[in-house]
């Protein structure tokens, strides 16, 4: 049975909304390990993770569950304080749904963004934004090279792709369908487990209000 932890204030509920806290977390979910440990999965160095493990357990989403001895010295094990959390929005900063998913977002964006220009600086082009027509006749802005050439990363430079398309025109049948397509590749592709880490971002939602569309 899952142990499940409701979380119950508000400094617990920002960390949780975190990215690279949650990453953290979840190292600790099917086993208890020592700070080295964790800081070898996740990349890091240990003494820096060890600054965010205390402040987790002080948070109560970490506890301490007893102490491990390497090289003749004990070490302390830790293990997530449950494997399922829950954050009522009571408790989140967050003013009505809304504001909780646009702070959410504020957060993956910023992260997105970073690997993005990251990537696009280390293909040293000049760049910029090139807007034409699409199929339905809507504007449309892609990454370019200039008016007459879109930004193309090769294969074997890199692997990238950021795009958002407002305009799909799907029955709902087929909007099942699609979404079943893109959930089955991407549960392929999630068991892998290669050398590089890539950050996948997935949206399919019926527009219901076009009014609020902010220029979409």
């Amino acid at each position: 049975m899952d142990r499940t932890l409701t979380v119950q204030h508000q400094d617990a509920a920002d960390a949780l909304l975190k990215p690279e806290i949650q990453r953290t977390l979840a190292v600790f979910l099917p086993q208890s390990l020592t700070a080295h440990e964790a800081a070898q999965q996740l990349g890091v160095e240990t003494n820096s993770l060890l600054y965010s493990l205390r402040k987790l357990t002080a948070l109560g989403l970490l506890e301490q569950v007893g102490e491990k001895t390497r090289a003749g010295r004990p070490m302390k094990l830790y293990r997530a304080a449950a494997s399922v959390y829950f954050v009522p929005f009571s408790v989140t900063r967050a003013l009505n749904l809304q504001s909780y998913l646009e702070q959410v977002e504020m957060q993956v964006g910023a992260f997105l963004r970073d690997q993005l220009v990251h990537l696009l600086e280390e293909q040293h082009q000049d760049w910029g934004l090139r807007f034409s027509a699409g199929p339905e006749g809507a504007l449309h802005a892609r990454l370019a090279l200039s008016a007459q050439q879109d930004l193309e990363v090769q294969p074997e430079q890199a692997i990238m792709l950021n795009f958002m398309y407002p305009y799909l025109q799907l029955d709902f049948e087929e909007a099942q369908a699609f979404q079943k397509d893109l959930l089955e590749l991407f549960q392929r592709y999630a068991q892998m487990r290669g050398a590089q880490r890539y950050a996948f971002r997935l949206t399919l939602l019926p527009v219901v209000n076009p009014q609020s569309s902010r220029g979409f």
